[in-house]
Formats: C-alpha cells, structure tokens, sequence
C-alpha cells in the first residue's frame, strides 16, 4: 500500500477507537459542499493532506512538512443564545472537537511524525450542520522512491566457506575447485 494510504488508515484507526461517539470518517472529497453528499452518520469526521513543502534526505528519501486538513461535523437542531433550556446540547460540538483534538494531537504513526494542532477554525456555511476545520502540521517521511528500501538483511550462512587469494593465485578458468567463495585481495 502507498505511503499517503497507510498514513490515512492508520490516522482513520485511531479517529475511530480513540473519539467518544464518532460515528464516520473518511477523506474529505467535498462530501460537505453538497448536502445531495450528507448521507453519512453524524458525529463524522473528514481529512484530507494540506499542502506541503519537501527536501530530500539523500537516497531519495523525500522529509515534508505536511498538514493535515480534518473537518469535524455534528449535527445540531438546538440553540446556543443565551437563556437558551438546551444550551449544554447545542455545546456539545465542542466536547466532539476536543475529542478529536485530544486522539490526534501527538499521534505518529508509520512514517509521520507527531501530529500537532496549529489552527482551528469555524465552517459557518452548513446550515443545521456545524463543521470545524482543525489542522495539524506533522513531518512525513516518503522513501517510496528509495529503491534500495525493499531489500531485505539476512543472517549470514555460518556454513558458508569463505577463501583469501591473491589475485595473481587466482584461477584463471572456472569451474573452481574446492568449497566456498574466493574473494580476490591485494
């Protein structure tokens, strides 16, 4: 599986053992733009990677600067003015906001570092839906252009046979004779 994909199932794992109540998560692909979209259980969250800046590590191993884009959405019917009988209810995005703040901030995971909250921020245009946009900076780590990252160390063959010759001592025609791997020195 790609880099970006583990990193989503991994941050999607975590959103949905770790929040209190949430009810859906998923990449953000504008579902909340279009209410024809709004077909998914609430408490939900969605996410998406912001923009980022790399330089590489040498080996092709690429260090970004990333963000994390995570729309929070709870649908609420009741009013938050003041004198209001179900103010604590329609508070109560808060408590789901800090939940998901709470489950992602530190969270690392196969090559991403810590998460960590820099903004947040109301989605005022969702009429009974309220959304907040929460963004979290994190260094990834991509080495999917490494080519050298799929091989594999094993232990040496303790049987294994190893002889030193002078390249002047050196057979000049195979097949060798004898056991093991000649290595040529000096």
């Amino acid at each position: 599986m790609s880099i970006r994909g583990t990193i989503f199932k991994e941050i999607q794992n975590r959103l949905m053992t770790a929040v209190p109540g949430i009810q859906w998560a998923d990449k953000d692909r504008g579902q909340l733009e279009d209410p024809g979209n709004h077909v998914f259980p609430r408490p939900a969250v969605f996410f998406s990677f912001g923009l980022g800046q790399y330089e590489n590590n040498g080996g092709n191993i690429l260090l970004g600067e990333k963000t994390l884009r995570v729309r929070t959405c709870v649908e609420n019917y009741t009013s938050s003015h003041h004198g209001s009988v179900n103010i604590d209810k329609a508070l109560a995005f808060f408590d789901f906001n800090e939940a998901v703040q709470k489950a992602l901030q530190g969270f690392s995971g196969t090559n991403f570092g810590n998460l960590s909250l820099i903004a947040d921020e109301d989605d005022l245009d969702h009429t009974n839906l309220i959304v907040t946009l929460l963004e979290f900076s994190f260094t990834l780590t991509d080495d999917s252009a490494n080519t050298g990252k799929d091989l594999q160390l094993v232990d040496p063959d303790p049987t294994l046979i190893v002889n030193k010759t002078k390249i002047e001592d050196m057979p000049q025609e195979p097949p060798f004779t004898g056991v093991g791997v000649v290595i040529p020195v000096g």
